[in-house]
């Protein structure tokens, strides 16, 4: 895997040279960042990193990436205060922000940042999962969470040309 340099990385977004992969077509890159982002949790006293939305259901249900699922959805358990120290840290790091929102790009991949506050049920408590050998966060709810979400989440469901993956069973 060629890791590229934050000047690479700026340089393909400035000049539109920058082709967004998804974790599915390279985990080896995604699992990289999830291990990176939990270090940052960890040395900030945040406990783990959390698993959210697509990249938890990947991860629960299929024990990796869904393919059309084009981010990372993770997030630390903070507040408002020291998730712009997370964001410090994220920078230092390689990680390149998407203007001023929770978007940030390293190898290529999106990172969706899903800060948790405790204002849903699912925020409240977690339970751990290992993934590649690293114990990381989900929600304690997880069937509810998941199902809030995508339904019957169980069940695959076929690619979608849309690429609308988070919509529920009607």
């Amino acid at each position: 895997m060629a890791a590229f340099t934050l000047y690479e990385e700026g340089i393909m977004r400035i000049y539109g040279g920058w082709e967004e992969i998804f974790p599915y077509d390279a985990p080896e890159r995604a699992d990289k960042i999830l291990a990176e982002c939990d270090d940052i949790c960890r040395k900030l006293g945040f406990g783990g990193l959390w698993f959210l939305m697509g990249t938890c259901l990947g991860i629960v249900r299929d024990g990796g990436y869904i393919q059309d699922d084009n981010d990372l959805d993770i997030g630390p358990k903070c507040s408002e205060e020291e998730l712009e120290k997370f964001i410090e840290e994220l920078i230092k790091n390689g990680y390149i922000r998407d203007g001023v929102s929770r978007h940030f790009y390293k190898y290529g991949i999106l990172v969706d940042l899903r800060p948790m506050y405790n204002e849903s049920p699912f925020e409240v408590s977690f339970t751990e999962i290992v993934y590649k050998g690293r114990a990381y966060r989900i929600p304690k709810l997880i069937d509810e969470y998941l199902r809030n979400y995508y339904g019957d989440w169980r069940v695959k469901k076929p690619k979608n040309p849309t690429n609308d993956y988070s919509q529920k069973d009607k």
